[in-house]
């Protein structure tokens, strides 16, 4: 086997370091397999015969059969000078180099004597350099200034945009480029290469929202949701609006609630707890019609002097029936106040509403028939028409 001059430049593609230095300077001269498992007791001779059958299958090395015995071939010397002056001492050959990988070089000498007889060329110094082009982040410090950079990005409810350093108006394409920019960087695998902890897990946090920002605009329908909401106002002005809807509806439970136990207490005849609950959900929702007059009613049933009393009530109630036409309970109360207050037409009136409204008000339509049966009587209608013989 003899190693091909052409060859030379290509050895940066195998790897190869100082443990096969001896067997490729071996090859320069050319040897079988045995001269060259002899010439490198320092690796097996499984890997001396990888190294020449992977030169060998990549025509990188030449081959040749000879006999067992036959004594190794010398390479073919340069064509002869003629002489024109005395002999000089032979040159010595110069040494190969190679460089396997990245700036380093490795120099392959010749091995075998080489032709005193003869002058002969000097072989042509070979170097092959490989010129890795620098990443555009590779130090710790410019690492970690552009987690805390984005870090502060992150506290400030920045968008994706900005998290991922790109415009708003910016293409699928350079959306793409600058989240792969930005994933080769915060990496756990590239932070624990250049020295960086990350105890505070401030560039996983930030990896995990890239992540998340780059899933979002890198979708068309989520890219175009969230650049609407981006016109909006931002994620930070939805996240108001969220906050706010969640306030209300929390602040409509607990009015809710609050009435319900109202309800209870006015049941029991626990009058001051009554107001003091229908208080608090007409505060917490004083859009609700129903709260403002329930409070009314429950004012009205502890007050002491009822026809002092009636006329505030009549007015919350009523306004409660124009907050909310459709709502039954302000118009069941008005015809009870009515009733009280002796003014049964009155009372008929809301009653027969609120049974147009709602035809299965069970409150109602007792109240109704008393209040029918009542005036019946007084305008001294027979027997025979009984107490509801009255037209409608």
């Amino acid at each position: 086997f003899q190693l091909r001059q052409a060859a030379l430049e290509d050895l940066t593609q195998f790897g190869f370091g100082d443990a096969e230095r001896p067997v490729l300077e071996r090859l320069l001269a050319g040897a079988d397999l045995a001269e060259l498992e002899d010439c490198a007791p320092g690796i097996e001779q499984r890997m001396v015969r990888a190294v020449v059958y992977a030169l060998a299958c990549c025509n990188a090395c030449e081959m040749e059969a000879r006999a067992r015995n036959a004594p190794p071939k010398r390479p073919t010397p340069s064509p002869v000078k003629p002489r024109s002056a005395p002999a000089r001492p032979t040159p010595t050959p110069v040494p190969r180099t190679v460089a396997p990988a990245g700036d380093e070089i490795l120099t392959l000498q010749p091995s075998g004597p080489p032709n005193r007889t003869e002058e002969v060329d000097p072989p042509t110094a070979v170097t092959v350099r490989r010129t890795r082009k620098p990443a555009s982040l590779t130090t710790q410090t410019e690492v970690r200034a552009l987690i805390a950079t984005r870090s502060r990005l992150l506290a400030d409810n920045a968008d994706h945009f900005a998290l991922l350093g790109v415009a708003q108006t910016a293409s699928t394409a350079d959306i793409r480029t600058a989240y792969f920019a930005l994933a080769r960087q915060l990496h756990p695998d590239k932070l624990a290469a250049i020295g960086i902890a990350d105890e505070a897990r401030d560039a996983q946090r930030l990896f995990a929202q890239v992540n998340t920002a780059f899933a979002v605009l890198n979708d068309p329908e989520h890219s175009a949701e969230y650049r609407a909401i981006v016109q909006r106002g931002g994620e930070a002005a939805i996240r108001r609006e969220q906050a706010q809807a969640e306030e209300l509806a929390r602040r409509a439970l607990d009015a809710e609630e609050a009435f319900r136990r109202g309800e209870m207490a006015l049941r029991r005849d626990q009058l001051t707890t009554a107001i003091s609950e229908f208080k608090r959900a007409a505060t917490l929702d004083p859009e609700t019609a129903d709260y403002q007059g329930m409070l009314a009613w429950a004012q009205f049933c502890a007050s002491e002097d009822k026809m002092t009393a009636a006329k505030p009530t009549r007015t919350a109630l009523e306004r409660a029936i124009v907050q909310a036409p459709l709502a039954v309970s302000s118009r069941v109360l008005l015809g009870r106040l009515e009733r009280m207050l002796g003014r049964d037409q009155d009372a008929q009136r809301h009653f027969q509403e609120v049974l147009r409204i709602s035809p299965g008000n069970t409150d109602a339509a007792s109240e109704l028939r008393v209040i029918e049966a009542r005036l019946a009587q007084a305008a001294g209608e027979d027997k025979k028409g009984g107490l509801f013989g009255r037209k409608r």
